[in-house]
């Protein structure tokens, strides 16, 4: 079997893995999308909150402000990763948004799920699953 070049790798199609990092270009830019809306869906909220809301939710939210930066960013960042995607599961099938658990992460453009701790795109890597034109 002949080592195949850089070109032939990069093709689309059967033989190449052009399509896939199209695919993968195109998912990063919906995720960061996603989360561009929601974290300023979230500063806007609190700002305001901040700014103009009652007494007890200005507490509440210099509280949140306190905690936020007085702990390090991966603690955060483990911490919203585990417990935010179960939180996000648990949530989306409690309200049955969309028909189904995760539909509402695909209404938001993202198409996503998660599974054991993974972040799975179902229609591109079905979560695991082998591709089955490459297994040689």
């Amino acid at each position: 079997m002949a080592q195949r070049g850089f070109p032939e790798i990069l093709s689309f199609g059967d033989v190449g893995y052009g399509d896939e990092l199209l695919r993968g270009a195109w998912m990063t830019l919906q995720i960061a999308f996603c989360a561009y809306v929601i974290g300023v869906s979230i500063g806007l909220a609190g700002a305001m909150g901040k700014l103009g809301g009652s007494t007890a939710t200005r507490t509440i939210l210099n509280l949140y402000t306190t905690l936020v930066r007085a702990s390090p960013e991966l603690i955060l960042i483990l911490l919203l990763y585990y417990a935010g995607t179960g939180l996000l599961n648990f949530a989306a099938g409690r309200l049955r948004l969309f028909g189904s658990s995760r539909e509402w992460l695909r209404r938001c453009g993202c198409g996503l799920s998660f599974r054991g701790g993974r972040l799975c795109d179902r229609n591109i890597t079905r979560c695991g699953a082998s591709d089955s034109r490459r297994s040689n």
